[in-house]
């Protein structure tokens, strides 16, 4: 992206700015003199506290606790307010000022941003991180002041929420604040993100976040000072592009742009919530590999389950289930609420994806739900106001509950398609109801005559029968049905029995326990896919508090690579059968507990965050809990107590009726 672009973006509402101290320089204070940046500033405390200048810090936090205790905490409020009260600002900042940014933060305490808005006639409502984002129906006119507003300094605040720095940076408070989420959702919705006068070189916190998401580079755009260093410059680069122009270069730039710039307000074909199945024209073909992947590890692609599904004969790789023509007859006849439910490991989410491109070839418009961000809102209410019939599709809705009471105050005539575990479906469905009135239930737990002449052929064409491989067709039929009950998780749990499958896997984990942190993510990334908690590799980094995780040698370690897919920074879809033999099996029951345990604390201290708050709710419920540990392992009773036991007394549990009845439960389950 171009400067031109981003700047366009910000215009069009669709940026985001976070500015510095170097965006305050020229604004006039209280004293009738311009803002100064902190060393300066620190100079001048210390001055007035009779210091002589070979005995300077440029340490602005050292220099005002030296002049609390010089003189008092009164006197440095008003010193204070009287070097960061902007009482008249720049052209340039006006220019800044104008733009209706999505959201504004900051990490200095004047009021220079404000006070260009009021002169531009502009609304805008000054934050701290003591606010709480909750509070805010409208949050784009929000300044967020990272470090602390002067206009709200007291000296109850003063050694709190105002934060007396030399550099600017994102601060611990900050770092566990409900408005980290914001930032963090905005950095990714927002098509472009500017930072004015702002350093990057101290700002760690920040570092993490930016360089966790290289997708954030490409958008990134720091305008810094026309004589910054060559090595500042470099260090710029890492996170996105430096523009060494200044503020008031900037403001030409904007300026020559407006002339010619029309905004039109469209409402927007794509989302960042939602996608929309993508069939290539013509199949690639299909490998052993492709086969083994799909059955084994749970990796698929869509194009491959599409043409295989239509087309079983030159495109021998997925079962073509019945039930997908009964979805589609469903909608015809104008059924608008449809749940598609199965047990774990029976097709659900292979049937989901299949589904959604069979629908979408059909002609309908087809959205369905990835991940959450702070967009959802806005984008369930546009999509909710667009002409023609949508079909929205969520996998695994009681995660996700609170989305679903969003998108029943805006829906009109959208199909709703969910799906869910068949247990969890049981507890939660009159909930459901309760919402949208009755769904029509599809049951995919046990496949029918015909779907298991499907397997059998695929089982056959693929050499997967080992020792049952010289047996007639209808013997292998009647295996299917009887001894595996019609079940494909049973299926495949007799594939994963094979001694040769097992011990690769072994020797897989075996390796990645040797190296430092990694174990521990590919553990947790299991976890994961048998407890639902709908992971990205930015999340995995975040709920671990790992950096290591986006180090090089991570990165491009051949076994990580079998998990986590660096070219899109995914982690790869492992089958959650796969995921559950393998934390059975060849993990000991306490290292999982104490991972698990490790996660559940970290992520307590993030609790806030609308996705947290669903990871840590899936990692309290016992029949995740339960499918993660081995219960012929010595120490399953043990270690399931050990767990609840241990996160009882955290914030997110010691009150919350949700982990109180998982806690019953558990305790039940144990006859106590």
């Amino acid at each position: 992206m171009e400067i031109r672009e981003a700047i366009i973006h910000a215009l069009d509402g669709d940026a985001i700015l976070f500015i510095g101290s170097g965006f305050s320089l020229g604004a006039i204070n209280e004293g009738n003199k311009k803002i100064e940046t902190a060393t300066p500033l620190a100079h001048k405390l210390l001055a007035e506290c009779d210091f002589e200048e070979k005995d300077f810090t440029n340490d602005l936090g050292i220099a005002s606790r030296i002049y609390q205790s010089a003189k008092s905490e009164i006197d440095l409020i008003e010193f204070l307010r009287k070097e960061y009260t902007a009482i008249d600002v720049t052209p340039e900042q006006e220019i800044i000022a104008q733009i209706n940014w999505q959201r504004i933060y900051t990490t200095n305490y004047d009021n220079v941003f404000e006070l260009a808005c009021e002169k531009n006639k502009k609304k805008i409502q000054s934050v701290t991180l003591s606010d709480r984002p909750n509070d805010f129906k409208n949050k784009s006119n929000l300044c967020i002041h990272i470090n602390g507003d002067i206009k709200r300094l007291t000296q109850e605040k003063l050694n709190s929420e105002f934060k007396l720095t030399n550099v600017s940076y994102l601060t611990e408070d900050f770092n566990k604040s409900e408005w980290l989420t914001l930032f963090r959702s905005d950095l990714q919705t927002a098509k472009s993100i500017i930072f004015i006068g702002y350093s990057m070189q101290y700002d760690l916190d920040l570092q993490r976040i930016v360089y966790l998401t290289p997708k954030l580079i490409d958008k990134t755009f720091f305008i810094i000072s026309e004589q910054a260093s060559k090595t500042e410059q470099a260090l710029i680069k890492t996170f996105g592009m430096p523009f060494p122009i200044g503020i008031k270069k900037l403001t030409e730039h904007i300026n020559e742009i407006k002339k010619n710039h029309v905004h039109i307000t469209k409402l927007p074909d794509s989302y960042l919530c939602f996608s929309k199945p993508k069939i290539k024209d013509f199949p690639s073909s299909i490998l052993d590999i492709d086969e083994f992947n799909l059955l084994v590890r749970g990796e698929y692609n869509i194009d491959n389950l599409y043409y295989s599904t239509i087309n079983p004969t030159d495109f021998v790789y997925s079962i073509h289930r019945s039930k997908h023509e009964e979805v589609i007859n469903l909608i015809k006849t104008g059924e608008h609420n449809i749940l598609i439910h199965s047990d774990l490991g029976n097709g659900k989410s292979i049937f989901m994806t299949t589904l959604t491109a069979f629908l979408s070839k059909e002609g309908y418009n087809v959205l369905r739900f990835n991940k959450y961000y702070t967009t959802y809102n806005r984008e369930i209410e546009q999509i909710c106001q667009k002409e023609g019939q949508h079909i929205l599709v969520f996998d695994d809705y009681m995660s996700y509950i609170d989305c679903l009471k969003e998108l029943k105050i805006h829906r009109t005539n959208q199909i709703l398609i969910l799906s869910e575990r068949s247990a969890m479906n049981d507890i939660y469905y009159n909930s459901l109801c309760d919402l949208f009135g009755d769904f029509h239930n599809i049951d995919l737990n046990r496949l029918d005559s015909n779907e298991i002449k499907q397997f059998v052929n695929i089982l056959d064409h693929y050499g997967f029968w080992n020792k049952f491989s010289a047996e007639r067709i209808d013997r292998k039929e009647d295996y299917i049905k009887t001894v595996c009950k019609g079940q494909i998780k049973n299926i495949i749990l007799k594939l994963l029995n094979s001694k040769t499958i097992l011990e690769s896997f072994q020797k897989l984990i075996t390796s990645i326990r040797k190296r430092n942190g990694y174990y521990e993510a590919i553990l947790f990334i299991l976890i994961a896919r048998v407890s639902k908690l709908d992971l990205d590799l930015e999340d995995l980094a975040y709920s671990l508090n790992m950096s290591q995780l986006n180090s090089p040698s991570f990165q491009k370690d051949p076994h990580v690579r079998e998990f986590v897919d660096f070219n899109t920074y995914s982690i790869k879809s492992k089958s959650s059968i796969i995921s559950q033999v393998l934390l059975q099996q060849i993990f000991d029951s306490t290292i999982v507990v104490d991972v698990m345990l490790s996660i559940f604390r970290n992520l307590n201290a993030h609790r806030h965050d609308e996705k947290i708050k669903r990871i840590l709710k899936n990692m309290m419920m016992f029949t995740n809990i339960q499918q993660t540990i081995n219960k012929d392992d010595a120490n399953y009773k043990h270690n399931i107590l050990r767990y609840y036991e241990n996160i009882k007394p955290l914030s997110s549990c010691n009150k919350n009726p949700h982990f109180w009845l998982q806690y019953a439960i558990v305790k039940i389950s144990e006859y106590d």
